[in-house]
């Protein structure tokens, strides 16, 4: 990957701050406060799912996640928002509160095609869902705390649909089936987010130290430490061996393979919540004041 690229920095149609984004081909969608929820066209531009809430409410969302096959976007937030964007039927379906659960939604992981997926999801008390869609019917199979009540960053799987977590205390959680956890200290301070990049998991702490081949529990790579001097990190993302690393003090750092890092600010004032690397390589960030940055790499 090039650490070169042509930015282009849009708005989204809503003036509010953008939380996350997420890709899955071609296709990308970002999460924001107020409800905001928006779908990629094409470069530069972004239209509104959206932007109150799936209710009218103005209940913020969190996170993003695609189905294996790309249809269906989920997404999650405040007062237990969850629910999904068909790309097909180019409908919005929302399941809010399963099973009465009010609390705030923070990150979702989907596995599965459409019509048959997994929702694994965080609350902010320590707390994980996972549910099952059978066509359009949501089931809650289970909703626990694996540690001790601390609050949870992030969930992430893997392609051999294995779910991670990590929290505010520095520790990594890990179950094959989304059922039963181990948990493992990775550093004595806050994990602020995971990535799964070719190799496996990766990690950054809020110090801006990045892990990439995590290996505790037994699989085969050998966990890796690194610094690429970022400051107050929001959000990591990977594809592949390329990472992206978002907030930094209002910067977008892309990482390539070789481990080269470039700080880059598109957007001048801007603070980034929320990155992606796209499948051709597209860096996308996403932040304060509806602001998406996109850079296409430059060969």
């Amino acid at each position: 990957m090039s650490l070169q690229f042509d930015w282009t920095v849009s708005a989204s149609p809503k003036k509010a701050q953008l939380t996350g984004v997420e890709s899955s081909g071609a296709a990308a969608v970002a999460t924001g406060r107020r409800g905001v929820f928006l779908k990629r066209t094409a470069l530069g531009e972004w239209e509104a799912l959206f932007t109150k809430g799936p209710s009218g409410n103005g209940n913020g969302l969190h996170d993003a996640s695609f189905t294996d096959d790309g249809q269906r976007a989920w997404y999650c937030g405040n007062s237990g928002v969850l629910g999904y964007y068909d790309r097909e039927a180019e409908e919005v379906f929302s399941h809010q509160g399963p099973n009465d659960i009010t609390g705030s939604f923070q990150s979702i992981a989907v596995t599965g095609d459409a019509g048959e997926e997994s929702i694994h999801t965080i609350d902010n008390s320590g707390q994980v869902l996972l549910a099952s869609l059978d066509d359009r019917s949501l089931t809650v199979e289970e909703f626990t705390t694996p540690g001790d009540g601390t609050t949870l960053t992030e969930v992430a799987v893997d392609e051999q649909d294995r779910v991670y977590m990590s929290d505010v205390s520095g520790y990594l959680y890990y179950s094959r089936n989304g059922q039963n956890w181990r948990r493992r200290r990775l550093i004595e301070t806050t994990v602020k987010a995971l990535a799964m990049g070719e190799a496996g998991l990766a990690a950054i702490t809020d110090s801006g130290t990045v892990y990439r081949d995590i290996s505790l529990f037994e699989q085969r790579q050998r966990t890796k430490e690194a610094q690429f001097g970022t400051a107050s990190p929001e959000e990591m993302a990977a594809e592949d061996d390329v990472f992206v690393i978002a907030g930094c003090d209002g910067c977008l750092v892309p990482i390539s393979a070789d481990g080269d890092a470039e700080h880059v600010e598109p957007g001048p004032g801007v603070t980034y919540y929320g990155a992606e690397v796209m499948d051709d390589g597209t860096v996308v960030g996403v932040g304060s004041s509806g602001t998406i940055a996109e850079g296409v790499p430059v060969a």
